[in-house]
């Protein structure tokens, strides 16, 4: 249990992973190119994170927080 915790990710992890996931999501449907999240450009590196993270907390019964939904 302990060793899980110590890698399972932050429920501030997947609520922004999500975040990611969704600013994304929307991009696309718009037709945008690019897509920006709180000033930053998401990249490729940061679309992986985000989908390895929600992967991982999916796994581990981690869900979203209720606030950001």
């Amino acid at each position: 249990a302990v060793i899980n915790k110590a890698f399972s990710p932050s429920q501030a992890d997947v609520d922004y992973a999500y975040e990611v996931l969704e600013a994304l999501a929307e991009g696309k449907a718009k037709g945008q190119g690019v897509v920006a999240l709180r000033g930053k450009m998401i990249d490729k590196p940061v679309e992986t994170r985000a989908a390895q993270t929600v992967a991982v907390a999916k796994e581990l019964g981690i869900e979203r927080s209720q606030k950001n939904e």
